[in-house]
């Protein structure tokens, strides 16, 4: 059986811009899903300006980028250390239903 997807990685999202990425994801969702597409979004584990319960209407699948604790113009410190990982991980899975949630545990730098 073939699976046909579609797939949106949006990062950086100013939070005066939610409200359009929630109604585009909608929109999109509309038109997608009635012909058997799959839509996901890739979204940050942890950033406060992303509307997950809102974004999870729209979508099949919400993919937790699980890394960005830190990066290049943030304070130093890891990738994504336990202790972050562990309690937003718990955060977004006590907010969104478990069949919505797919994981994504690291980055390919080329």
């Amino acid at each position: 059986m073939a699976v046909l997807a579609s797939a949106l990685i949006l990062k950086n999202v100013p939070a005066a811009a939610q409200p359009a990425l929630k109604t585009f994801m909608h929109e999109l969702y509309a038109q997608f899903h009635p012909l058997g597409l799959e839509v996901s979004q890739s979204v940050p584990l942890a950033d406060p300006a992303f509307d997950y319960r809102g974004l999870a209407t729209a979508t099949d699948y919400l993919i937790l980028m699980a890394y960005d604790e830190h990066w290049s113009s943030s304070k130093a410190g890891p990738i994504a250390s336990q202790g972050w990982y562990a309690a937003a991980l718990r955060r977004r899975f006590a907010e969104l239903p478990t069949p919505k949630i797919r994981h994504c545990a690291g980055q390919l730098w080329l």
